[in-house]
């Protein structure tokens, strides 16, 4: 990623929402993988309550991650 300044900051991750999505392709490019177990394309993530969009389980191992 290209150096930028705070405007360039603002305006490519105007909200949350963008910034974690652009981590998440970052961290895992092809599938979400657990960390704890390692098991690829298993997780999902919460989509209701405080955690919504911000915490996945592992289908597998049952282990909650950022």
């Amino acid at each position: 990623m290209e150096d930028m300044n705070l405007i360039e900051l603002l305006d490519r991750f105007p909200d949350e929402q963008s910034c974690r999505d652009f981590i998440q392709e970052r961290r895992w490019p092809d599938e979400i993988t657990c960390p704890q177990c390692g098991v690829i394309g298993k997780a999902y993530k919460y989509t209701s309550g405080k955690n919504a969009g911000k915490l996945f389980k592992c289908a597998s191992c049952r282990q909650q991650f950022t």
